[in-house]
């Protein structure tokens, strides 16, 4: 719907379902912009036309010159620019009889000649101005009115240049006629370009702005009936005790134009000048000048200034609420994983360390709950990434459904990754959660044959529990429920497994069980189909099996850390050799796959760093590498440069 426009050329506002607004300009010829239905348009213009007639009279009855239908304020103009751009140049006619009927009882009042000549010739000059407003806006400001500066371009060089012409024309015609003396020629032609400028100012924008934004609230209305009453307080207090008090309308409006959206704004505006104009046609006021044509202009000036400041406040007020709702709505997206809706890693890494900040200042428990899609990469092979896409979507809605609370945070991790965050939530509790979570994907019967598992998809589950006085970061905590997760995974997956306890719970400095860490075996599952890949696979897992089995048995702190140390190099030695081979076979996303090493290896270090200074168990260190950084990694991240590999395979080619 259109919000609002320079004469033809609209400003569109789009509420998104969470409530944002986007904006996007549109440009409204005057010949094709109605909106009204081909069938009912000779109805629309006859009602309009009526209209147009009705406030004509309406103004020449309450603030009228002489001759009796010249007003300093010409509403009409507001409504004739609608009829234009609703219902295109076919409304020209029919704004011109409407001022036509309107203008023939006060030209024929006046005792001029050929009073029905005049009053067609007038109706004839308002109807053309109406048109052309319409289309000088289209051309102007195409891309509708998106500031104050577009608001001034609109009255420049639409509203003034088209209402002159109308206002010069209309002078003419009375002047030929006997209607006004020559003296006064150019001060109407002013008089009756700032009433028509006045008008559209007036009407328009109050027209779009309650054609699109919802009704004020009852604080808004509140607002609105408390300024409007101190505005007319200030008009009559103007008029009979003080005229300066009619200085009080700015800073009323300019209030009210922080606290009210536009639509309300246009109402008290609106209600305010005609106020102003009626009270100044029966009373001179603070207005009072030795002519009357200086009154007008001091009183037209007033009322210009104050519509302008008030009209543009209240668009600036909405821009800027435009651009905070735009703001939050892609701070809301920037945190939001694109498939599934739950929160992306980066949100969920902003509020675990969020909360477990809060843990350090109130010592209440903190779960994390982890899952994992079981075979999901067969799953994908076997049924496509449509289908692979879709029960990724239906795990997601399981997990909403368990994890409902307002604190809890659900989120996407990776790949076939879930984790949930909740608050408050002992250990007991959790598991609990996960393991209906795992109950609810399983009978969800997603049907999955090459589960070794079950005939159905199932997930797996870790699960810790910590508090305030645990001190954990949250890569410790993250490594703390990968762990449990690798365990539910390595003790046949379809479960939930509960990390023991906070790291630093029991535990001396460099113990390690390496309980929960099983033997590296090649399988041919694993191989891509590229020859160096896959061997440098398999010396990989025979080398982490080898130095794993070191690592049982080594004494001494300077013993267990070299173990580390040379499984981390192992593993940076196969990710530089991966890469060579993916860039001399030409795989084009080589550069993001060194990345993803990158980020692994820096994560080794800081958990080799965190084992350093006690904040991590051995064993969860070791889990954490050997599940993370070698098999993670080249079952799900290699995954992604299979197909190219097969192809270059194809292709009978070698770097």
């Amino acid at each position: 719907m259109p919000y609002l426009a320079g004469c033809g050329a609209v400003l569109y506002v789009d509420v998104m379902p969470e409530g944002t607004l986007l904006t996007r300009g549109v440009s409204a010829s005057p010949t094709r912009c109605g909106r009204t239905p081909p069938g009912g348009r000779g109805v629309w213009l006859l009602c309009a036309t009526i209209f147009y007639w009705a406030v004509a009279r309406f103004g020449m009855a309450l603030f009228s010159l002489a001759p009796e239908n010249i007003t300093p304020l010409w509403l009409a103009s507001g409504v004739g620019l609608i009829m234009c751009l609703e219902a295109g140049l076919s409304a020209v006619p029919c704004i011109a009889l409407a001022s036509a009927v309107a203008n023939f009882p006060g030209l024929s009042a006046s005792g001029g000649e050929s009073p029905l000549l005049y009053a067609v010739l007038t109706g004839t000059a308002d109807g053309l101005s109406a048109g052309l407003l319409a289309a000088l806006g289209s051309r102007v400001l195409q891309g509708g009115i998106t500031s104050v500066l577009d608001l001034l371009r609109g009255v420049v060089l639409v509203c003034l240049p088209a209402t002159l012409i109308g206002g010069v024309a209309i002078t003419l015609c009375l002047f030929t006629g006997g209607y006004v003396p020559r003296d006064v020629l150019c001060q109407m032609s002013f008089s009756l370009m700032a009433g028509d400028t006045l008008g559209v100012l007036l009407v328009f924008p109050l027209w779009r702005a309650w054609h699109v934004l919802p009704l004020p609230s009852r604080t808004e209305l509140c607002w609105m009936a408390g300024v409007l009453c101190l505005c007319l307080l200030s008009i009559w207090s103007a008029f009979f005790v003080e005229g300066a008090a009619i200085h009080m309308l700015m800073p009323l409006l300019v209030l009210l134009s922080c606290n009210v959206r536009i639509n309300g704004v246009m109402v008290v505006l609106f209600l305010t000048v005609i106020a102003v104009f009626i009270a100044t046609a029966h009373r001179v006021g603070p207005f009072h000048m030795p002519t009357q044509g200086e009154a007008v202009m001091l009183l037209v000036s007033f009322a210009a200034s104050t519509t302008l400041t008030t009209l543009g406040l209240s668009l600036y007020r909405h821009l800027l609420a435009q651009a905070g709702a735009r703001a939050t709505m892609w701070e809301q997206r920037a945190g939001i994983d694109p498939l599934t809706g739950l929160c992306n890693r980066a949100r969920f890494d902003e509020v675990l360390l969020a909360e477990l900040q809060r843990l350090q200042r109130q010592d209440s428990p903190l779960s994390l709950m982890m899952f994992d899609a079981d075979h999901f990469k067969p799953y994908n092979d076997m049924y496509g990434h449509v289908a692979g896409d879709a029960c990724l979507k239906r795990v997601a809605g399981v997990l909403r459904a368990v994890a409902h609370r307002a604190s809890d945070v659900v989120a996407r991790y990776g790949g076939e990754e879930f984790v949930c965050i909740l608050p408050g939530t002992d250990r007991d509790s959790a598991y609990a959660l996960a393991e209906k979570v795992r109950q609810g994907v399983r009978a969800l019967a997603i049907p999955h044959v090459g589960s070794p598992v079950a005939g159905v998809l199932t997930v797996s589950a870790g699960v810790v529990t910590v508090h305030g006085c645990d001190g954990l970061d949250p890569q410790e905590v993250v490594a703390q429920v990968d762990r449990a997760l690798y365990q539910a995974k390595g003790a046949g997956r379809d479960r939930v497994m509960v990390a023991k306890g906070a790291a630093k719970e029991g535990m001396q400095y460099g113990e390690c069980a390496l309980s929960g860490v099983q033997r590296l075996v090649w399988s041919e599952d694993y191989a891509c189909g590229e020859p160096r890949i896959d061997a440098s696979h398999r010396a990989l897992l025979a080398k982490a099996d080898s130095i794993m089995s070191s690592l049982g048995g080594a004494d001494g702190l300077n013993a267990r850390r070299a173990c580390i140390l040379a499984l981390v190099d192992a593993v940076r030695m196969h990710f530089r050799e991966e890469e060579r081979v993916l860039a001399a076979i030409g795989y084009p996303k080589a550069g993001e796959h060194a990345v993803i090493h990158e980020a692994l290896l820096q994560r080794g270090a800081s958990l080799v760093a965190a084992w350093e200074r006690g904040g991590m168990s051995l064993d969860d260190v070791v889990i954490t590498l050997v599940h993370g950084m070698v098999m993670r990694h080249m079952l799900d991240d290699d995954s992604a440069f299979f197909e190219h590999v097969q192809q270059w395979g194809a292709g009978g080619t070698q770097p």
